[in-house]
């Protein structure tokens, strides 16, 4: 019989909305972690990353918990449908037990003294997690993990069988509530014999500041005279509402022996009958729908309580955590939460070019003005690939723009790693398909542009280039009145046609126009003269005589023509 005959299909929008939701987390968390790197909070900087990497790998950890001798391994015999953790009467050892997906059967046992998991058999489990084979786990057993083709294991879930509390062996406890903190959802096992100890209930109280979902389990019903059930389930009830008014109390009283047995034989009304079926049905719809928004809530919650400790403030944390307020610890943890007055922020692109320097530009080959614009784009989006891969209002600046001009783009792309580009430009993207999705559903409409490629006209860096080349133009106009500036400029290869021709729309001076245009008519026929004496010695096998000056003009006979290769503004 299927241990979960619930199992269900994900919907494709709810994974959507989640794998959103979900990377808008991360994109927070790892600013988080970097403030507080920068703020040179290194533990607190390790707890973010610590929760990264929970988002990352995804997997959502269910623990069984409770008091020693209340059933809890054979529980999860009777949901995973076979005797695979050892039972009996003296309580199990101190490690922890993890069931999880492969596509094979197989056992990997990590042990205190060594990093590397060793393989082993299923069968031999009961030699490690048992009192009777592992004595006060002298063999250092720190986690055991069974991999099994089971399909509700698919998901990322993590089944974990914790040792039980409130035994002769402290070390069980010890290593139960150190575990508390990595749970996800728990279900708490308590007993029809004797119910809700103290020890049950402390360690409730710890679970449920750490776990968002707990389901109650009163296992061996069928130790209770029918007539004496209702009495007991209701007094646990009682309780379990007044020691924890933030989770929703539904019991699933049932016998997990009983359970076991039935799917062992087929047999579905006694099946239905021992109660299991009532809690796997829960277990099932859980795991269907509700498992991802628990196990962002906790990420949440634990970044909310890692911002207030460190005095860091993240308005879309709070936004984020907002969109979740019907969890009552996360609106708890907001309630909370001052606020900070808002401030004016600045333009994100808070970015200043470098004054032109003219005289040290005069003196380099080539076009002082390409060599320029080269610079300060280098220069600039060297700055820029850190910072759009690091600052939220930069990643939605250049949304808002749609990205860059495609040669930008590149040169963005040549600066930046994969990983980088990966993070400052997928919101961008993520834009484009938001208007390339709309636009498709006016494709009859006039007022909805079709055109959605970035040219020179709407790249907010193009705007900005142009701007520096005007500002370095006007310069240079100003500088050629003096007779210094005229020697310099005599000396170099002067501008290229095309900035030569913005030069000319701003100079007043009939002496300077004839003296640019015939520097420029020089040089050009100087680069020519070489061309020809470099053509003739390459053809007539004399290229030993050929002069550095001879080699290079064809590249500054190209730049004074059309430019330098490495700008792009027209």
């Amino acid at each position: 019989m299927d241990s979960f005959p619930m199992e269900l299909q994900p919907n494709l929008q709810e994974l959507k909305a989640y794998t959103d939701r979900k990377m808008e987390l991360a994109a927070i968390l790892r600013h988080l972690y970097q403030n507080l790197r920068q703020e040179h909070l290194t533990d607190a900087a390790e707890q973010a990353g610590a929760l990264s990497r929970k988002l990352a790998e995804d997997h959502f950890t269910l623990a069984t918990i409770g008091q020693f001798k209340r059933g809890k391994s054979s529980l999860m015999n009777a949901i995973l449908g076979c005797q695979l953790l050892p039972t009996g009467i003296l309580p199990l050892t101190s490690a922890i037990t993890v069931i999880k997906y492969g596509p094979t059967e197989k056992l990997l046992l990590t042990q205190n003294d060594s990093h590397w998991p060793k393989e082993l058999p299923i069968k031999d489990l009961i030699y490690y997690v048992t009192e009777k084979e592992n004595p006060s786990n002298i063999k250092q057993v720190s986690r055991a993990t069974v991999e099994l083709p089971l399909p509700f294991l698919r998901r990322g879930v993590e089944f974990v069988d914790t040792p039980g509390v409130g035994s002769a062996i402290t070390a069980n406890s010890d290593v139960t509530y150190t575990f508390l903190p990595q749970c996800d959802a728990a279900i708490f096992v308590t007993g029809s014999d004797n119910p809700l100890t103290s020890t049950e209930l402390d360690l409730l109280h710890q679970a449920a500041a750490y776990t968002g979902k707990i389901f109650f389990v009163v296992n061996k019903m069928d130790l209770v005279p029918e007539t004496e059930r209702p009495s007991i389930l209701n007094f646990i009830s009682k309780i379990l509402q007044q020691e924890c008014p933030a989770q929703e109390i539904q019991l699933f009283p049932l016998s997990a022996a009983v359970g076991l047995a039935a799917k062992s034989r087929t047999d579905e009304t006694a099946y239905k009958k021992s109660g299991l079926k009532a809690l796997e049905d829960a277990l099932a719809a859980f795991l269907a729908h509700e498992q991802g928004q628990v196990f962002l809530s906790r990420i949440i919650y634990q970044g909310i309580q890692l911002m207030q400790q460190t005095n860091q403030f993240s308005e879309k944390l709070i936004s984020l955590a907002q969109s979740m307020s019907d969890n009552p610890k996360i609106a708890a943890c907001l309630s909370g939460l001052s606020t900070p007055a808002a401030d004016n922020k600045e333009s994100p692109l808070r970015y200043t070019f470098p004054k032109p320097a003219l005289i040290e530009d005069l003196h380099r080959r080539g076009c002082p003005a390409c060599q320029y614009i080269a610079k300060i784009t280098f220069d600039f989006l060297a700055w820029y690939q850190y910072q759009l891969s690091t600052q939220d209002e930069i990643q939605d600046h250049l949304a808002q723009w749609g990205g860059l001009c495609s040669f930008h783009t590149w040169k963005l792309h040549e600066l930046s790693s994969a990983y980088g580009f990966s993070l400052g430009y997928n919101h961008t993207a993520e834009t484009m398909v938001k208007k390339l999705k709309q636009a498709s559903l006016h494709t009859d409409s006039q007022n909805v542009p079709l055109t959605f490629s970035q040219d020179t006209t709407h790249c907010f860096l193009c705007q900005a280039l142009k701007a520096q080349e005007a500002l370095y133009l006007q310069t240079l106009c100003q500088a050629l009145q003096t007779a210094d500036l005229k020697r310099f400029y005599t000396r170099s290869d002067g501008l290229c046609l095309r900035h030569l021709d913005q030069l000319l729309k701003i100079v007043t001076t009939p002496a300077t126009k004839t003296f640019l245009l015939d520097h420029s008519a020089k040089q050009l026929e100087i680069f020519v003269e070489d061309m020809k004496t470099f053509a003739l010695k390459h053809e007539t096998i004399h290229r030993d005589l050929q002069t550095e000056n001879e080699r290079q003009a064809w590249t500054y006979a190209a730049i004074h023509m059309a430019g330098e290769k490495n700008i792009w503004l027209s």
